[in-house]
């Protein structure tokens, strides 16, 4: 199977502690992305809190998911998704509805 995949960021905060958190995630996907072999499609982005779904960045993933664009999603971890259990199920279930692999590094 080849991977088309997206990398999905996300930090709280764009304080000094949080843009390292941020860079450190985004290094750690990257290189997993290229030691793989997997085409990268788009590294999505946010900086802002993991309680709600509205946020920019991980909209236009899940459009992208809809939209057939990707088949895999490269994160350090899933609560980057969203830190609330009942939300993170809805993401998880959606993403398997369309045959998406998460792959979590940490």
């Amino acid at each position: 199977m080849d991977y088309k995949c997206a990398i999905y960021v996300r930090t709280a905060t764009i304080n000094n502690e949080g843009l390292l958190q941020h860079g450190r995630q985004l290094e750690l996907c990257k290189r997993f992305v290229r030691d793989n072999g997997y085409e990268l499609y788009n590294i999505y982005q946010d900086i802002v809190g993991g309680l709600k779904l509205n946020r920019s960045a991980l909209q236009e993933l899940l459009n992208d998911v809809s939209d057939g664009k990707i088949n895999t999603i490269v994160m350090t971890d899933t609560t980057r998704f969203v830190r609330n259990r009942g939300l993170l199920t809805l993401i998880h279930s959606f993403l398997e509805d369309n045959n998406i692999r998460i792959t979590s590094l940490d």
